[in-house]
């Protein structure tokens, strides 16, 4: 499936890897979810942009709700996802030298704190509850993403849900399946998206620049 996956989006992807095939149970956006997206996205890209070592350390409560129709938007179904919507809730933890490290330095390799994500998943008309544990793993070379790992520790929920999150999981991790598409949608928050949406705001041109390979 296509993902595109920041930084912060990491913890909270691993749900949602394939287009839904049974009617949904609509599952309502959290209240505040938006302009709390938002404002940890501002906060991770002003690290990114100005890169200063001193300052506080990323920290986010986070939701985010996949509704039917945004998981049908996927393109390559190589894993069958057999539900409908989709809700994770998680507290993002990310020491600020951790990210700047991985910015600026000619390899680097990011490493999340174990990451809790409690999610609603919609599966026959009824909602369950699933719980993530997972340490996602980033290798980058002068700021740009080049390999990734989930590490899924624990999960908890229904047989069917977890059995197809362990072989999702298990797939990007030992063979690269969405490897190159969650790579490309890093890349594309750090060197792109992060300069356009808040470059003036702190004090840089909106334009992008290419990055050293």
């Amino acid at each position: 499936m296509q993902q595109r996956i920041s930084y912060l989006q990491i913890a909270l992807g691993i749900m949602i890897f394939s287009s839904a095939a049974y009617p949904a149970l609509a599952i309502e956006k959290a209240p505040g979810e938006k302009e709390r997206l938002k404002s940890c996205e501002r906060a991770i890209c002003k690290m990114i942009l100005l890169k200063k070592p001193a300052g506080k350390d990323l920290k986010c409560d986070l939701t985010k709700t996949w509704l039917k129709s945004d998981i049908k938007k996927g393109g390559k179904r190589k894993i069958s996802w057999g539900f409908g919507d989709a809700q994770c809730t998680t507290k993002i933890s990310i020491p600020r030298r951790t990210i700047i490290a991985a910015m600026t330095q000619k390899k680097a390799t990011l490493v999340l704190r174990r990451q809790t994500a409690i999610c609603k998943v919609e599966r026959g008309g009824k909602i369950k509850t699933v719980r993530a544990v997972l340490s996602p793993k980033l290798k980058t070379k002068w700021g740009k993403a080049k390999k990734l790992w989930i590490n899924l520790k624990e999960l908890d929920g229904p047989a069917d849900i977890k059995g197809t999150v362990w072989t999702a999981a298990g797939l990007a991790d030992s063979l690269g399946l969405f490897h190159r598409n969650m790579i490309k949608g890093i890349n594309k928050f750090a060197h792109v998206k992060c300069r356009k949406k808040f470059g003036e705001e702190f004090g840089l041109s909106s334009k992008t620049s290419a990055a050293k390979k």
